[in-house]
């Protein structure tokens, strides 16, 4: 059947272009979609057979426009997002503030950002639902900060190792780098490693526990039993040390 009816669907415009192309170019175009699209295109194509050059030519003329619509839209912050699958962009915001998951949802098109919601564990879902129902307007460079910050974490990880020279430069890691690097740390250890740490590094290992851990750990600080301070000393480089494993095990810099 001959196509002549320029008002074409998506999936009919998509075929007319996959024959208009040469051989290698539409099958460099089929490579990278599903093997549900590929299967549907595959029919439309066979029911086509052949195509108008009218017709032919309209949806060519299309491509120049598409493709500026596409370029604007990779411009938007966090929009790129909806390239990946939405069960990859759940498992890549996670580990951050039910808050900031809200926000990037909020960037996101509704149908994509309610597959992203459905793939959150239930207790974070409601979180971040409470979240959006009371979200303001971000600031363009918050926006732009957590844009960057999901680009650099689908990055590929170079080998290198992670250079801290006090626990006092964890305090300066993203918390998703924290939280990873405290996986392994002995609970005495860091007990004791904390006794004389700075606020601003307590803070910021708290805010990367668990509840139970946190308080743990409050008692351990609270304690009125003497430590004599090369027992604290030698707890920081026990902890320094299984953080620097930890982030060798990881690829390095996170």
């Amino acid at each position: 059947m001959a196509i002549v009816d320029t008002k074409l669907s998506g999936i009919e415009k998509a075929s007319v272009l996959l024959l208009s192309l040469n051989t290698d170019a539409s099958q460099a175009i089929l490579d990278r979609l599903s093997p549900q699209e590929r299967e549907i295109l595959g029919a439309q194509i066979v029911r086509m057979r052949s195509v108008q050059s009218v017709v032919r030519d309209s949806v060519l003329s299309e491509v120049p426009t598409a493709i500026k619509s596409l370029n604007r839209a990779s411009t938007q912050p966090l929009i790129w997002l909806e390239q990946h699958s939405p069960d990859r962009v759940a498992e890549l915001i996670a580990s951050e503030r039910p808050h900031t998951i809200a926000l990037v949802i909020s960037h996101l098109s509704s149908g994509f950002a309610a597959r992203v919601l459905s793939c959150l564990k239930e207790c974070l879902r409601d979180r971040v639902a409470k979240c959006l129902s009371s979200l303001g307007t971000a600031s363009e460079d918050v926006v732009k900060s957590i844009d960057e910050l999901l680009r650099e974490r689908l990055m590929p990880s170079k080998p290198s190792s992670l250079k801290l020279n006090s626990l006092d430069e964890l305090a300066a890691l993203p918390d998703h780098s924290i939280r990873l690097l405290l996986g392994n740390v002995d609970l005495d250890d860091l007990g004791l490693a904390l006794r004389v740490a700075s606020e601003e590094l307590i803070e910021a290992m708290f805010r990367n526990m668990p509840s139970a851990t946190v308080q743990l750990i409050r008692d351990r600080l609270q304690s009125t039993d003497r430590v004599k301070i090369r027992e604290i000393e030698a707890a920081q480089r026990r902890v320094l040390e299984e953080i620097k494993r930890s982030a060798s095990s990881l690829g390095g810099v996170i």
